[in-house]
């Protein structure tokens, strides 16, 4: 790049947290990411162009340039000089361009043709595992930290544990990409993720400061990000597309609990899916589902009406009307949720499956202000549920939520949430590898909120809980007026 100093480092960097982008706030991405492998950012490298850029990122399968001007690089191979990372010139195509003429800057997404595994090697050692870039990492943070034994211990995380499972990442990416047969492959990649989310978690503890783990966190995701990221479910759980985590798609994932093909990307989705989490989210779907279908099958009442809240996929309900309901009277439910893809994805699903005496409505909004809302008054429902959103939500919405389901409620009726226990989901491979947050709390929290939202001496107020214990139901019943 003419102009440019020859001797900048070449050094990855933190990107910013793209969530907090607009168009990420508000669920409309601009355009979903069309590169093949997660992409480190970088500062400013040369590269021997004929016009003023920017090598934005790089991987071993292609990288992203962006150039001053409009069509300068064409669809048409053409070759990139990587030096001093690859002494030959790299043949290439653009497989993306976006122009801002604002700026008039054209960003390029180019893709490698003729890199051989030598040269990948050489690109991965220099990419993730140069010691130098390993210990900037590490002292970012010791420089917040006063005590020295734990100072030592980061030290070692990010140069001895992030080092050497890279190592084996490398190892057994390669060995796939060539059609090798890897011995226990998921196992050891499941060793691998759990060790570095282990020994990560011993210094959370001993740190005890949100802000730094936080940073500590991203700083993992973007050394071992290039690995992890090829399995599609993991790279969704950390994109979060439709701007919030838990979207349907992802949901609905963790449901079917499939993946694809021998791939260090599968075996990595394989992980987050056989994850004690994923198994008490599939456990606290079939458990919402069984004791919707008891109460209805056991009413005695001509109508019932259901309120399902944040309705996401409404996968309890697809799999209910594959169950016997011997209930003949009406059944009317109302689901709720802010984004429009996942009601409509649940109307294409439940049409085929329900039942002539069942009415289903979906319909666009904010639970958090269900006063708005044309399609429900007070003392109207038997039962409203919450399958997954309470633990996204501070206790102000959730207690606003918690007042007007009661209002909402008929005598007697009864509103199910599920949440998950915080002394029991620690630590959290979707927290470390996916940037995936709950509000934190236990069931006696949870209780009393409950009982200063909707009245102690007006509820009564069981729990029960999903196999693995990680995630409890809390069943509240509206007492009936005396």
């Amino acid at each position: 790049m003419p102009g440019s100093n020859t001797d900048r480092e070449f050094i990855p960097v933190l990107k910013d947290d793209r969530r907090i982008k607009p168009f990420i706030r508000s669920g409309k991405r601009r355009k979903f990411d069309r590169r093949e492998s997660y992409r480190l950012g970088t500062k400013m490298f040369p590269c021997d162009v004929i016009v003023p850029g920017m090598l934005q990122n790089i991987s071993d399968s292609g990288a992203c340039l962006s150039l001053k001007g409009q069509g300068i690089l064409k669809k048409s191979s053409f070759e990139i000089n990587l030096k001093p990372i690859y002494e030959k010139n790299v043949k290439c195509y653009v497989s993306w361009e976006e122009y801002d003429d604002e700026k008039d800057i054209t960003t390029y997404g180019i893709k490698f043709t003729n890199i051989g595994l030598k040269a990948k090697r050489q690109l991965r050692n220099l990419l993730f595992l140069n010691e130098t870039h390993l210990m900037d990492h590490a002292n970012a943070i010791m420089d917040q930290i006063d005590d020295e034994l734990l100072k030592m211990s980061v030290m070692s995380f990010f140069t001895n544990d992030i080092k050497s499972a890279v190592e084996a990442f490398i190892e057994i990416d390669e060995g796939l990409s060539q059609k090798r047969t890897i011995s226990d492959g998921f196992t050891r990649v499941k060793k691998l993720l759990d060790g570095i989310v282990n020994k990560g978690d011993v210094i959370e503890s001993a740190l005890n400061d949100n802000r730094l783990t936080k940073e500590i966190k991203n700083r993992v995701r973007l050394l071992v990000g290039y690995f992890i990221y090829q399995g599609r479910i993991m790279r969704r759980g950390l994109e979060k597309p439709r701007g919030y985590p838990g979207d349907y798609i992802m949901l609905e994932s963790i449901y079917d609990n499939i993946t694809r093909d021998d791939s260090l990307g599968s075996y990595c989705d394989r992980y987050f899916l056989e994850n004690p989490y994923a198994d008490a989210v599939r456990n606290r779907k079939d458990m919402m589902r069984d004791e919707i279908l008891k109460y209805i099958n056991k009413s005695k009442e001509s109508s019932l009406s259901l309120l399902n809240l944040a309705s996401g996929s409404c996968r309890e309900l697809q799999e209910l009307f594959a169950f016997p309901i011997s209930y003949k009277g009406n059944v009317n439910i109302i689901g709720v949720d802010l984004d429009l893809a996942s009601i409509e994805y649940s109307k294409k699903k439940l049409k085929p499956l329900t039942p002539d005496n069942f009415n289903i409505d979906l319909v666009q909004g904010n639970i958090v202000e269900l006063e708005k809302l044309k399609e429900v008054s007070n003392n109207s429902f038997d039962i409203i549920y919450s399958i997954g959103i309470a633990d996204y939500l501070q206790d102000r919405l959730l207690s606003k939520i918690f007042h007007d389901c009661y209002n909402l409620l008929k005598p007697g009726g009864k509103l199910i949430v599920a949440y998950k226990d915080k002394l029991k989901y620690k630590p959290l491979p979707p927290n470390w590898y996916c940037d995936w947050y709950f509000v934190p709390r236990g069931e006696p929290d949870f209780i009393k909120m409950v009982e200063k939202a909707m009245g102690k001496d007006h509820i009564d107020i069981k729990i029960v809980r999903e196999p693995s214990e990680i995630i409890f139901f809390a069943v509240i019943t509206k007492k009936a007026n005396k």
